[in-house]
């Protein structure tokens, strides 16, 4: 298994169209979650308007984006 960041991250796509999802915190406490579509169905292009939107949104005062980039170790499936 690679240890490496998933390029994926914050993406998932709903239906046909690519969206953002992560999380804000302000003022070092408040916190908040977004959502945003991409409007796109390019990965590639997907790619490139997260990364737009979480390094203006980093570029805040009193903002600070919560970010995971490693890989979630996988589930074990419950046996029946």
């Amino acid at each position: 298994m690679s240890t490496l960041p998933d390029p994926n991250h914050h993406l998932w796509l709903n239906r046909r169209s690519w969206w953002v999802a992560f999380t804000v915190i302000y003022d070092g406490y408040r916190q908040e979650r977004v959502r945003l579509p991409l409007k796109t169905r390019n990965l590639e292009e997907a790619r490139a308007r997260r990364d737009q939107i979480m390094k203006e949104f980093s570029q805040q005062p009193g903002c600070e984006l919560r970010v995971r980039l490693r890989r979630a170790a996988p589930r074990e499936r419950a046996r029946t």
